[in-house]
């Protein structure tokens, strides 16, 4: 599932938005990709993650060039246990 075709760019003309297509492979791999597209950029980044990429952010949100993390209905779950690693509370 993608949701690419979801995400609107900004009213704002200036804010550069790249939108990271998770291979869904392993949380590992998933965090390699977006590692990737930080690398890319130029500057500061602002993660958000949605459900499943909450468990994302948080592991590629230690990348230097990370200015903040942004939680949507996210998981936010101890380092690289993804998922799996989330209980009832």
């Amino acid at each position: 599932m993608t949701y690419s075709s979801e995400v609107q760019q900004p009213a704002r003309p200036n804010p550069d938005v790249r939108v990271v297509q998770n291979p869904l492979l392993s949380l590992e791999g998933d965090v390699a990709a977006t590692r990737q597209i930080i690398d890319e950029q130029p500057g500061p980044v602002v993660l958000v993650g949605h459900s499943y990429g909450g468990a994302v952010i948080t592991e590629a949100g230690r990348h230097e060039k990370v200015a903040a993390l942004g939680y949507i209905a996210a998981y936010a779950s101890r380092r690289l246990s993804g998922a799996s690693g989330l209980r009832p509370a």
